[in-house]
């Protein structure tokens, strides 16, 4: 298959950056199991974004199918730890301060 040279690199990048994680903490890299995701993905998740994640993961099931094994992407317990992961970095969302009688005066007596 011929791929662009882009995506080579991409896949090159997060390949080694998910090798190193699991060298480091002695994980198996292919096949990979649940847990060696989740462990990931956690611990990617307080400096990288939520959409690299995801980016990474394509990258190691684009590996798993390469070397003809099983990649646990339909898993619910990985899925929800994606879930929690995404909401955790989307942060809370702006809310306005409520009109109160005061500000209504204020505005009323502007006019």
């Amino acid at each position: 298959m011929m791929y662009a040279e882009g995506t080579k690199r991409n896949h090159r990048s997060n390949l080694k950056q998910f090798l190193t994680f699991c060298v480091k903490f002695g994980k198996p890299v292919c096949p990979t199991n649940r847990e060696t995701l989740m462990a990931f993905a956690r611990l990617e998740s307080a400096t990288i974004a939520y959409g690299s994640i995801k980016n990474i993961f394509s990258s190691i099931k684009f590996l798993h199918k390469a070397m003809n094994e099983e990649f646990p992407d339909d898993d619910w317990q990985l899925e929800s730890t994606l879930k929690a992961i995404k909401r955790e970095l989307s942060g809370a969302a702006n809310q306005t301060l409520p009109i109160t009688p005061d500000i209504l005066s204020k505005i009323y007596l502007f006019t």
